[in-house]
Order: structure tokens, then sequence, then C-alpha cells
């Protein structure tokens, strides 16, 4: 139906409509958002926690002229990890 078909009633009704459907679609983006920047902060932690276990692996893998020894990279990984977890706030 046109506005000018509308009521001033039926278009006071129509716009309503409008307004809470966009109200919700909002809320609904507000919520994505919040959920996503949720995410993207725990994907930056992980990164910077799989950096440091990386670059802590090197150090030790340098320092003691290894070129792989699994035992010697997992406790790098453990270590870094409980460091970085009390690091955090």
């Amino acid at each position: 139906m046109k506005d000018r078909e509308l009521s001033p009633y039926q278009k006071i009704v129509e716009l309503e409509r409008e307004v809470e459907e966009q109200a919700r679609l909002n809320g609904m983006g507000s919520e994505r958002e919040a959920r996503l920047m949720a995410e993207v902060k725990e994907l930056k932690l992980q990164v910077k926690v799989l950096k440091y276990v990386f670059e802590g692996a090197l150090q030790i893998l340098f320092e003691n002229k290894i070129t792989y020894n699994p035992k010697l990279i997992k406790e790098a990984a453990e270590r870094a990890v409980k460091e970085q977890k009390e690091a955090q706030p």
C-alpha cells in the first residue's frame, strides 16, 4: 500500500513497525559485533602465545645446538604457555 493511501494512524503504525524492526536488527548486530570482538581478542592471545612458544623453542634449539628434540620443544611450549597465562591480567 502506498503512503498516500494510508490514513495518518496507519502511517504511524507502519512507521512504528519499521522502527521496531530496525531496533531489533541493530540489537542483533551489536550482539554479533561483541561476540566477534571477543573471538578476535581470543585469537590474538592465541597468536601471541604461539609466537612466544615458537620463539622459546627456537631459542632452546639454538642454545643447545640441537636440530630436533621433541621433548625439549614440548617442555619449552609448556613453559611458555604457563608464563603467558601467569602474565595475563
